[in-house]
């Protein structure tokens, strides 16, 4: 398994255009799920890369989330002031591709190496697999998929598939995205111990693709 400290930046002690260098709060960034609002905060839940063990954050004042739902991930930016304990405040947000876990017997997994990922990071937090990669862009639809091979769903280790096929293979440019599936129907499973996952990564030392299987224990 990758995997991966999401904390972006901190700036302790930058200067700013006129000159101040006081002290900074560092800016994080996290996948969190939004847990809805209430008494006038907006609350998200954050795991740690694998851990089990939920944190809840707190932000005072409005919140845009008319897209999400309760339970939506999200990549958030924010700071945390020890002097304020349990709150932070909210300095970005950003959607990302939120996917359930599918199924399907082995013939509906032909063609899903048609075309690699580059893949930056992987980790299970929680209940959720999260990914961090490139992909070409592309302005025409394509199937992106995370997807279980239904013959091993009852083996302690199931074998999911990460599924990417354009419908057109013209070259292009690269854009990051972040995905986070939940991974409670499979994991709430009695005898799972854990998931595998096949991908076609072109994150290698030859820049050519390879197959790769990562694993991500319950």
């Amino acid at each position: 398994m990758m995997a991966a400290s999401m904390a972006a930046c901190a700036l302790l002690a930058a200067c700013s255009g006129n000159g101040d260098d006081s002290p900074r709060l560092p800016v994080v960034q996290n996948i969190v799920e939004y847990a809805g609002t209430s008494e006038g905060c907006t609350a998200f839940i954050y795991y740690a890369p694998g851990s089990d063990n939920a944190e809840e954050l707190r932000s005072r004042g409005g919140f845009a989330a008319d897209d999400l739902a309760q339970g939506d991930a999200l990549l958030l930016s924010y700071t945390s002031d020890p002097a304020d304990p349990g709150y932070i405040t909210v300095t970005g947000a950003r959607g990302i591709n939120n996917m359930a876990l599918l199924q399907t017997e082995p013939a509906g997994l032909a063609g899903w190496d048609s075309e690699g990922v580059y893949l930056l990071s992987a980790w299970r937090a929680g209940q959720r697999l999260n990914l961090r990669l490139n992909l070409t862009y592309d302005s025409e639809p394509r199937r992106f998929a995370i997807i279980v091979d239904k013959t091993t769903i009852d083996d302690p280790w199931p074998v999911a598939y990460l599924f990417h096929r354009r419908g057109t293979e013209t070259p292009n440019f690269s854009r990051e995205y972040y995905v986070s599936c939940p991974l409670t129907p499979l994991f709430s499973r009695d005898g799972i111990e854990g998931l595998k996952l096949r991908l076609i990564d072109t994150n290698t030392s030859s820049a050519l693709p390879e197959e790769r299987t990562l694993t991500f224990p319950k």
